[in-house]
């Protein structure tokens, strides 16, 4: 299976590659969210909000803990999903 990298802009302005995981629209409230990865660490996932703008996509790292809880439960069925499929 094909990687979905995404080029990250960090706050000192370099740029870091990383893996895209999932992305979905909470239905809700329309609010996008990111599930991402670093490409060398295989273990650590990241969760960010984002709006699109053009081609670029701004991401928020702030979220709630409610946010968090449901972006852990969400990853945690994906991953179950996937090793279901395998």
């Amino acid at each position: 299976m094909e990687k979905d990298i995404i080029t990250i802009k960090q706050t000192d302005g370099t740029t870091k590659e990383m893996e895209a995981i999932l992305t979905f629209e909470d239905a809700k409230t329309n609010i996008n969210y990111i599930l991402y990865k670093d490409l060398n660490n295989t273990t650590e996932c990241y969760a960010a909000k984002y709006t699109k703008n053009g081609d670029l996509f701004k991401m928020d790292t702030n979220l709630t803990k409610t946010e968090i809880k449901m972006l852990e439960i969400i990853l945690a069925n994906t991953l179950e999903a996937n090793e279901n499929e395998n």
